[in-house]
């Protein structure tokens, strides 16, 4: 049994680096899921138990033997048939459009990783025009670089290359809809597409360069913003994803503040950042109807109806809002976690905590909003255009800031006397 488990981590370990990536693994979910095999045993944190984001063949082999302790042996032998018959099926199949989207993702990934270890170089005619710089990020599926257009005034601007290896009409149809889906899209706090041309198997798609950074670092340099600044980076973001939802009709999947980038650094501490949302390559067109399995995302900003495994509608976005929100104005997350598994047991607890010096002296406006954008229930969780027209975001002064109270002032450190004479005044 224990060499039939070796065999299906070697299917499954897609690029043969002696690993199962997170995305390698949703293939693996998928099946549990059509044959009907509760996934929570075998979910990715469990597996990967010394959390480097990857599992090796001993922690697979482990983590199996702990899922199935339980179950009956016949069982056990059912779910080694399904494992072994699902991914040889898919293989022999020939029809790659029969694939899920999790079974694509984990081809993009493995696919793409060789070829992008190579110096890339734009297609002759683009060649003419723009002179291509440095690499200013990488991910799993491509590469971004800086590069000046000579025709336009030596005006920076950004490549963004998608390598689709010869013969994966899949990856490269995913890739010309991500790139024609942000071609439509024209919105101000939105990042903008300026074109598209595939050459030689990869695919390069020109976008506005954004000289600001990511909110990701702002929050690393300043820790946390007063309510002013917070409203004026939400607004922002409620902004643009109202455009997304309610006028292009997707979900995002993927907000975080890494993801949200600024046009300009700012010049002090006290000027809002001016910034866009990005990187649509995990979002998807929806109807109102609409429920969405594929589980994907930033853990500390996933829905718990994401982490449950359950479906889920356009309102996962709206949370992840809530946990910017919460980041910004308290300098932390509202969940955390040793591990990802106790990080996923925190999103579903959803106890967060508005104690302490960091919350003392915001509104409790401010706080009602984060509240019902991180509710648990996705059908009681507020809309983006509902997010909008809160008090909090109109800046309306609706309720001044709270008093910390005596357990508050117990864990400043404040002594006893001190909180007496604060109290009785």
């Amino acid at each position: 049994m224990c060499k039939g488990f070796t065999n299906v981590f070697a299917c499954y370990d897609l690029d043969g680096d002696g690993f199962i990536s997170s995305t390698e693994y949703m293939t693996i979910l998928n099946l549990l899921s059509d044959g009907g095999v509760n996934k929570l045993p075998f979910m990715f944190s469990r597996m990967d138990s010394n959390h480097d984001g990857r599992i090796n063949l001993q922690e697979f082999l482990d983590g199996i033997n702990e899922a199935v302790s339980r179950m009956k042996w016949s069982d056990v032998e059912n779910l080694l048939s399904l494992l072994q018959n699902g991914q040889e099926s898919k293989k022999s199949g020939g029809n790659q459009q029969e694939l899920s989207e999790e079974e694509v993702l984990a081809l993009q990934m493995s696919q793409s990783k060789e070829l992008l270890a190579h110096d890339m170089q734009l297609p002759g005619e683009l060649a003419k025009r723009f002179t291509l710089g440095e690499t200013i990020g990488q991910g799993a599926f491509g590469k971004v670089f800086r590069a000046i257009d000579t025709a336009q005034g030596n005006t920076v601007v950004a490549f963004k290359a998608v390598v689709c290896p010869s013969g994966n009409e899949m990856l490269k149809k995913m890739t010309w809809a991500e790139g024609t889906l942000m071609g439509k899209l024209e919105h101000q706090n939105v990042l903008q597409s300026l074109g598209m041309v595939e050459d030689n198997n990869v695919i390069w798609i020109a976008l506005e360069y954004m000289l600001g950074g990511d909110l990701r670092e702002q929050i690393t340099e300043h820790t946390k913003f007063n309510e002013t600044m917070a409203r004026g980076i939400m607004k922002q973001i409620f902004a643009g994803l109202s455009y997304l939802h309610d006028e292009v009709k997707i979900v995002h999947r993927d907000l975080k503040p890494a993801n949200l980038l600024l046009r300009v650094k700012p010049a002090s501490t006290e000027e809002v950042p001016q910034l866009v949302l990005s990187d649509f390559g995990l979002s998807t067109a929806f109807k109102s109807t609409k429920v969405i399995k594929l589980l994907c995302g930033t853990p500390h900003y996933l829905a718990p109806e994401i982490v449950k495994g359950d479906g889920y509608t356009r309102s996962v976005d709206c949370f992840s809002c809530g946990v910017i929100m919460y980041e910004l104005l308290g300098g932390s997350r509202p969940f955390e976690g040793n591990t990802q598994e106790a990080l996923f047991e925190s999103i579903v607890a959803n106890k967060v905590k508005f104690s302490g010096p960091a919350w003392s002296s915001m509104t409790e406006s401010s706080i009602d909003l984060i509240q019902r954008l991180i509710e648990p229930r996705a059908l009681q969780r507020l809309s983006v255009l509902e997010a909008i027209n809160h008090p909090w975001t109109a800046g309306e002064a609706t309720t001044e800031s709270r008093e910390m109270n005596v357990f508050e002032l117990l864990a400043m450190g404040a002594d006893s006397d001190d909180m007496l004479s604060d109290t009785t005044q």
